[in-house]
């Protein structure tokens, strides 16, 4: 009697860490960019400045993604000021934000 108790716990612990173990991220890449909601305009309308986000990541699956969804494992982030002037057709990389990943709304 003893023993089919320890077998079933034992099958119990072996299921639960095979579960566990399998839990990763997709394999599959996603791209996003988003940009900033107001752009600065240059006072006569022949430039403007926007701030890009670029982000590159993995959506989770398996158990990752219990109960609420899980979240992306991040690979690749990017976030930088940009100036465009409309009438030479040249868009500038100006400043490039570093550490950023804590203060962008959408992963708070």
């Amino acid at each position: 009697m003893n023993k089919l108790i320890y077998n079933k716990y034992f099958f119990l612990i072996f299921s639960v860490i095979i579960l566990l173990l399998s839990s990763c991220h997709s394999k599959y890449v996603n791209i996003s960019t988003d940009y900033s909601k107001r752009f600065a305009w240059k006072s006569d309308s022949s430039a403007f400045a926007f701030v890009a986000i670029n982000r590159i990541y993995r959506m989770p699956k398996g158990i990752d993604k219990f109960p609420d969804g899980g979240r992306a494992k991040t690979l690749y982030y990017d976030v930088a000021l940009y100036y465009y002037d409309i009438n030479s057709e040249k868009l500038n990389r100006v400043v490039d934000f570093k550490n950023i990943l804590g203060l962008y709304p959408k992963n708070r």
